[in-house]
Order: structure tokens, then sequence, then C-alpha cells
């Protein structure tokens, strides 16, 4: 079974303060049930002071759950008044762009991601 992992960083000194989310490794079904839940709570105090970026650049490989926590975190956000963006690297934006998603949500991707 492959793994997965989530890493979450608050930069507070930052205009505005930013929180990062790191995805690794598989960001599908069987992955995210409990994710979906931490990420819930631990995004409570976001507002319309703060910045997310989404970190999808250690994922290799992302299914519709996962593309589905990306929607839901990005409108999560718009209704707080919160920055966002997805930071992607080219496995996760390949399927970005076939779903034609990276031309409604904010995606950057990210070359070389390592």
């Amino acid at each position: 079974m492959n793994s997965f992992f989530i890493e979450i960083e608050y930069t507070m000194h930052t205009k505005p303060p930013e929180t990062r989310l790191f995805f690794s490794g598989e960001m599908t079904r069987d992955h995210l049930q409990a994710a979906a839940l931490r990420l819930q709570s631990d995004l409570e105090g976001i507002n319309s002071q703060s910045s997310v970026i989404l970190d999808l650049t250690r994922v290799n490989r992302i299914d519709s759950r996962g593309i589905a926590l990306c929607i839901s975190l990005y409108k999560e956000c718009t209704l707080k008044n919160a920055d966002f963006i997805i930071e992607a690297g080219s496995n996760v934006m390949s399927v970005f762009r076939l779903i034609k998603l990276d031309r409604v949500l904010p995606i950057r991707e990210v070359c070389c991601a390592g």
C-alpha cells in the first residue's frame, strides 16, 4: 500500500499570514477520509487576512476524492475571503489540465519539485 502524508505549516510573520498545506504520496480516497476531518478543524481560523497554499508538489497520484478536496478547500477559502493557490508538480498538473480545473482554480505549476 502506498503512503500519504500531510504537513501543515503556519507562518504568522508574513503579510498576509500564510498557511501552507503540504501533501505527499497518493491523494486518493483511501487516504483522505481522516485528512479531510483534520483539515476542516485546522482551517477554522482562516479569515480575510489569511493566505492558504495547497502544496501538491510531492503528490504522485490524485483521484476524484483528492480533486474534490482541492475544490472544497478553495470554496472554504473563498467564503472566508482568504487568498488561495494550489502549487502542483507535473503529474498532478497534467490531471488538472485534462479536466480543465486549471481554468477554474488558481493553480501554479512548480517544476522540478522534490
